[in-house]
């Protein structure tokens, strides 16, 4: 009997891009990307779509800052996406972010792309890379605008940890040209 293969799945994880400090009067949620920030996320999307790795899930945040990444980032790649925002990204814990990912990624997505903020977004990469290095820090900064893609070594979704990705790449920020 022939064996067949299992498909690829990816999950990248995204810090926003660069963000302004919030004007007078205006919440964190609302805080906007700096030109610099655009600049990032444009110059990924325009990377991601050259090596074939754009994302056809996007799970976002609901702050301003982290919608304006992925928005940013397709354009860059002369493309859209849909994107699911969610307010739990904002702040939550890593056994929070997988449960997440687990319950909101739909089966038919070969790759997500989830767009938060630190702390969260460098905890969930550096405990997903951990493994893959095989110990050790991975990152040591977690800028904004840095992205992890991960293979995920499973037919789904679910279940998703160390043991069940595997660090692709480190996409670090430039501001592009």
């Amino acid at each position: 009997m022939a064996e067949t293969s299992m498909p690829t799945r990816r999950l990248t994880l995204m810090r926003h891009g660069q963000a302004a400090l919030a004007p007078p009067r205006a919440t964190d949620h609302q805080r906007q990307l700096t030109e610099v920030g655009v600049r990032q996320t444009r110059a990924l999307g325009k990377q991601l779509a050259l090596e074939r790795l754009l994302p056809d899930l996007v799970i976002s945040s609901d702050a301003e800052r982290a919608v304006l990444t992925a928005r940013n980032l397709f354009a860059g790649a002369g493309e859209t996406r849909p994107l699911l925002l969610l307010s739990d990204l904002y702040d939550c814990n890593y056994d929070e972010f997988l449960v997440i990912v687990e319950e909101v990624a739909d089966y038919s997505a070969a790759h997500v792309l989830v767009v938060g903020h630190n702390p969260s977004i460098a905890i969930v990469a550096e405990q997903l890379a951990a493994q893959s290095a095989g110990s050790g820090r991975v990152f040591d900064d977690f800028a904004p605008g840095t992205a992890v893609t991960f293979t995920v070594q499973r037919k789904g979704w679910q279940l998703l940890g160390p043991s069940s990705v595997r660090l692709e790449r480190v996409h670090q920020p430039t501001e592009g040209t």
